[in-house]
């Protein structure tokens, strides 16, 4: 059989053992504050990123069309050499 009392008790000694290890409404509150700062402050991050991968995006994308110009003059001045 079991003992009410023995549950009851064992109970008791789960909640007293958890109790320390609760938080409290005011360091949740810190915690949610710290982690909203924490979430700006990467968003602010990731913006600069955003914009030096769009830079460097602009810059590829000039040398590339730089490149294909210049090989396609030194392409055209080989052709007019060989004829």
């Amino acid at each position: 059989m079991d003992d009410p009392i023995a549950d009851m008790r064992a109970d008791v000694a789960w909640i007293k053992a958890a109790w320390p290890h609760l938080a409290t409404k005011a360091e949740l509150a810190e915690v949610e504050t710290r982690l909203t700062r924490e979430i700006g402050a990467l968003n602010g991050k990731i913006e600069r990123v955003d914009g030096n991968i769009a830079r460097m995006e602009a810059s590829l994308i000039r040398w590339s069309v730089g490149a294909i110009l210049a090989s396609g003059g030194l392409a055209f001045t080989a052709a007019k050499l060989i004829h």
